[in-house]
């Protein structure tokens, strides 16, 4: 029954343009289109102020709900036979005796996929219900590393998973499902940089390498190695909600790493990697600005890194686009982590503020 209704075709109109999960919430923002409430919250809340499907300036954060767009949605679910019913309506106990079941079970459970990951998505503390269950994390685990083509789905669970851990149980898993890490990785390699899978995969990293000993052991899979495809492959598509995203997860993942000497020293073992950071400069978003002056802040200034304070000194447009952020709306942290960058330019490029004329000189701090 279950694997039934997850081949009904959901009407566009009730997609969210962020999740392409149905509405249970919709609202309208200024520009017209409409969002599910918690999705398009999380965009706002990270300090995002464009609409990201037509990326225009909202002109206000406000957004009003759309009354008859959820009428149509709950007159659409209604008129099937099992209006969504195993998806939503498990209670706490139905859905641990559920993963309980799957745990102690040696065959995959496609038929449980979805009320599982349903029941997770509706709110923190049922996600933390089924990321303290470990023989099911296990579980997952095993299922995400052995399929072939990745089920969005699992992946998608795995996210939320990963993402309610405490440091302690993450520390575990890595070191439990040693394949986990490369699994990932892989998955970041192997779609288009548009799919939704490689956003996933990147949100998964980013949760498991909050500790030291994961950060380590995600660099010692490669993960340097993606970072500089990622940054260095011209982006086709800057305006798509994933590309955004994209650049946003794979900038705050390399400022975590190199949080370690390890880290840093991966990074560094292509100079090209600092012009990879600057070049996401004012091209990515405010969120994207935060991250990519923060790892050069760290790299330069914070851990005085020689080989980076050289190569950001040799990049193209690095000043400008420092100055230029200088006079955006970035807050008062970002303005002195770009004061403390330029004056890495002044040390290592005599020559570089000199020839820099413009009416711009003016905000200089010196």
């Amino acid at each position: 029954m279950v694997k039934k209704d997850l081949c009904i075709t959901i009407p566009t109109l009730f997609k969210c343009p962020i999740s392409l999960d149905v509405m249970k919430s919709p609202v309208s923002l200024s520009t017209g289109v409409t969002y599910d409430r918690a999705t398009i919250q999380r965009w706002l809340d990270a300090g995002n102020t464009t609409c990201p499907a037509t990326m225009q300036v909202l002109t206000t954060t406000d957004f009003v709900p759309n009354h008859t767009l959820h009428r149509l949605i709950q007159t659409w679910s209604n008129s099937h036979k099992n209006p969504s019913k195993p998806f939503h309506s498990l209670s706490s106990s139905q859905a641990f005796e559920i993963i309980s079941r799957v745990s102690e079970s040696e065959t995959r459970f496609e038929e449980e996929l979805g009320m599982i990951l349903c029941f997770a998505s509706e709110s923190l503390e049922n996600s933390k219900l089924i990321s303290s269950h470990d023989g099911f994390v296990r579980k997952l685990c095993e299922f995400l590393a052995t399929q072939s083509v990745t089920d969005f789905r699992v992946l998608k669970l795995f996210e939320i998973v990963t993402s309610t851990l405490d440091n302690k149980h993450k520390v575990r898993l890595v070191f439990d499902q040693k394949d986990i890490l490369h699994k990932l990785l892989s998955i970041t390699s192997d779609y288009s940089d548009e799919k939704a899978e490689v956003t996933l995969a990147l949100s998964c990293l980013i949760s498991l390498c909050s500790t030291r000993i994961n950060k380590i052991k995600l660099i010692e899979a490669g993960t340097s190695k993606i970072i500089t495809k990622f940054i260095s492959k011209p982006d086709n598509n800057k305006t798509s909600y994933n590309s955004i995203l994209k650049d946003e997860l794979v900038l705050t993942m390399s400022e975590m790493l190199v949080g370690c000497k390890e880290g840093r020293a991966a990074i560094m073992e292509d100079p090209n990697n600092i012009q990879g950071f600057v070049g996401k400069l004012m091209s990515v978003s405010k969120v994207g600005n935060e991250h990519a002056i923060a790892l050069l802040w760290s790299l330069c200034c914070l851990f005085r890194d020689q080989k980076a304070r050289e190569a950001i000194a040799k990049c193209n447009g690095g000043l400008t686009k420092m100055l230029l952020l200088m006079q955006s709306d970035c807050s008062p942290a970002v303005k002195r982590m770009c004061c403390d960058l330029i004056r890495v330019f002044r040390v290592n490029s005599k020559s570089c503020l000199s020839s820099y004329d413009t009416k711009n000189t003016h905000i200089m701090p010196y």
